[in-house]
Order: structure tokens, then sequence, then C-alpha cells
């Protein structure tokens, strides 16, 4: 299943927000100049930060910040790797009650060979069909399975960024 077009926009704009709003009080006073009085944060979105695990909590925020750190969306902590995560700061779209399983490293491979199914590409970089693992370059209007995941694929939407395969597929790929 493919995710909306506004997910995606919300993942690319909930990963800038979250590292780089920090950093930023111009930022925020321009966006609070040219845009709606509120910020819509997403819910069903996970990431893993240096071992601990978050998930959007959804609702809005307001723009006219009196910190950069009042316009961040909420994210609440769901649980820690035992290791590490399996990548920092990538953002998946997935349910809080997947998001620990699937962000923490579990030093077992999910991937075999692909096969050769193709799927059409209008969503997330990395997505997982069938079972098959795709990747969507850029300017790809099709891609052909480049993994096969060796349980299926997990309760995960896609993955949003170029990432190595071993990498995806451990994202991507039921445990």
């Amino acid at each position: 299943m493919r995710a909306p077009a506004w997910v995606a926009i919300a993942v690319v704009a909930l990963t800038a927000c979250r590292g780089g709003c920090k950093k930023n009080d111009d930022h925020h006073r321009a966006i609070a100049a040219m845009g709606p009085k509120v910020i819509d944060c997403p819910p069903g979105l996970a990431r893993c930060e240096g071992a601990s695990v978050w998930a959007s909590s959804g609702g809005t925020v307001s723009n006219d910040c009196a910190t950069p750190e009042s316009c961040l969306c909420p994210w609440t902590h769901v649980g820690s790797c035992a290791r590490a995560c399996v990548a920092d700061d990538v953002t998946v779209i997935a349910d809080r009650n997947v998001a620990v399983a699937q962000l923490c490293e579990s030093g077992v491979n999910q991937v075999q060979a692909a096969s050769d199914e193709r799927i059409p590409c209008d969503g997330p970089a990395w997505l997982c069909s069938k079972g098959n693992l795709f990747r969507c370059a850029d300017d790809a209007t099709s891609a052909t399975a480049e993994g096969t995941c060796i349980r299926g694929c997990a309760k995960v939407s896609g993955v949003d960024e170029m990432l190595p395969l071993p990498v995806a597929g451990a994202l991507l790929c039921a445990r």
C-alpha cells in the first residue's frame, strides 16, 4: 500500500523540523509570517535516535512560536533499542506498535535474492509490496524488486530516504 503524497511531505517536513528548527529562530519567524496559524502534525510516523524510538502524536501546533522548541510537533517515546537503531534519524510511516521492532537493530539479515517483479513509482523512495523491496529513484517511473523479505513485509508503509538495501530491508521487512 502506498502512502498518500501528504504523508511523504509530512515526513520531509517533520524530519527537517525535528533537527533543523531547533537551530534557526529566523526560520520560525519566516514560517509564521508567511503561512497558516497552525502546523499540522500527522500521526503514524516513527523514528529512532540514539537507541530511543519515538512516534508522532498528531495534532496541531501554533506557528507563532515563542521559542523554536515550541513549534516542534509532538513525539512520544515508545521504547528503547537493546543494541542500536537500524538507522538514526530516519522517519518511517508506521504504527507505534511496530515501531520498536522495525527501527531497532536485530543483527539478523532480513533480505534474500530479488524477484523480477516491477511496480510503478509514485511515493516513497523505498517500499515493500508482496514481500518484495522496491527502490524508486527520483526520476524513475517504475522499479524492479531489489530484494525479497524473508518473512514478508512489515506493517511499515515506506521510507522516504535513499538507504542501502540492508538498511531498507531491516526497516521494511517483517521480523
